[in-house]
């Protein structure tokens, strides 16, 4: 007989919520597939161009910087220096150099006495420095007292002139003789002032050329050397001697250099002024 039964495997059965799955998964929309690349660039241009353009922010506004650059370091370090050998210069002249003290010196120029060994290590080297000083003023006023036109003046205005601008520079710096006499005991003081001797001797020498341009350069050279000596040492003596002689010394000074200087002017002929 034939077994009626269905048989194994001709009759499926539906898996448990098929029909639902089926229906989403039917109606699940499909992802849009990427436009083609020219498009995708089309459109980025466009949202460009819609997109509000983004303003910078404003920066506070500052104030101008001020237009006088500040001053170097080693202009700032050069007037420091100038304002200690100011302070030095004046303590000298009033107590002396064994007295001066680098605590005086800095208190007198409102520094620390840290600062001021910044600069100058000892009192020693602060009395060289004012000896390089001293050198550079007395070439300043000796070349104030003989400008190019002097090479035409008599002889009296004319020495009288040179002296009186050297008693100018000892009564404007009265610490220059106690400084020139201090650094005069150490090498390198003494040779600064042979370098002031030799640089003013130098000056004369241009003022001999100009004033007798007859005169041999061996003869000049030791005209302006005793001319130099002699003022050099008279108002030393003068300074140093009895104050009520001291304007006779100086008269006398001037009438010996009129009388020296007047053979050289027979003998030469001086240049007429213009």
């Amino acid at each position: 007989m034939a077994d009626s039964r269905p048989r194994g495997g001709s009759k499926r059965r539906s898996a448990p919520g098929g029909a639902k799955a089926g229906t989403a998964a039917a109606s699940r929309p499909r992802p849009a597939r990427p436009a083609p690349a020219p498009a995708r660039k089309a459109a980025a241009v466009s949202q460009a161009k819609a997109r509000p353009a983004i303003q910078p922010m404003a920066s506070p506004t500052r104030p101008s910087a001020p237009k006088t650059p500040r001053a170097p370091q080693q202009t700032r370090g050069q007037k420091r220096v100038d304002e200690i050998l100011d302070a030095a210069e004046a303590v000298i002249a009033e107590v002396g150099i064994d007295a001066a003290t680098t605590n005086a010196i800095a208190e007198r120029a409102g520094s620390s006495v840290g600062s001021l060994y910044h600069f100058f290590p000892s009192k020693d080297a602060i009395v060289q420095a004012l000896a390089r000083r001293f050198r550079g003023l007395a070439m300043e006023y000796n070349a104030r007292a003989m400008p190019a036109d002097s090479i035409t003046l008599a002889p009296e205005p004319l020495f009288e002139r040179i002296v009186m601008n050297q008693v100018a520079l000892i009564a404007e710096h009265p610490a220059f003789q106690s400084v020139h006499d201090a650094a005069c005991l150490d090498p390198r003081g003494l040779a600064e002032f042979g370098a002031m001797r030799d640089a003013i001797v130098g000056q004369v020498l241009r003022f001999l050329e100009g004033r007798y341009p007859g005169m041999p350069k061996r003869e000049r050279e030791p005209v302006a050397r005793l001319a130099v000596s002699v003022v050099h040492h008279t108002l030393d003596d003068a300074r140093l001697g009895p104050k009520e002689h001291q304007a006779g010394m100086l008269r006398e000074l001037q009438l010996m250099l009129v009388r020296y200087f007047r053979t050289f002017d027979e003998k030469y002929g001086v240049p007429t002024a213009g």
